[in-house]
């Protein structure tokens, strides 16, 4: 992936994508938050994407991890609910 001046940088998030989650947040919606809690550039950092697009298992298992956080967690969507077996 090529950056250029229309991105953010790490983990090649570019603005119009930000642009997107701002107007998202905008309506309200307590569900809606930034991708960039689950893979942000600290992550990046860590653990780069391979082909900088897809992320490796182990990138998956922390972005799963805190996914499940944020969606069961106090607070989510779906607060106390055990997942389906």
């Amino acid at each position: 992936m090529t950056r250029g001046a229309d991105d953010e940088g790490a983990a090649g998030v570019p603005d119009s994508w930000t642009i997107t989650t701002d107007v998202l947040r905008a309506a309200h919606d307590p569900n809606l938050f930034d991708g960039r809690e689950l893979y942000g550039p600290a992550d990046y950092a860590e653990l780069p994407l391979p082909d900088e697009l897809h992320p490796d298992a182990a990138t998956h298992r922390r972005v799963a991890e805190r996914l499940r956080a944020r969606v069961l967690g106090g607070g989510g969507a779906f607060a106390g609910q055990a997942p389906a077996a």
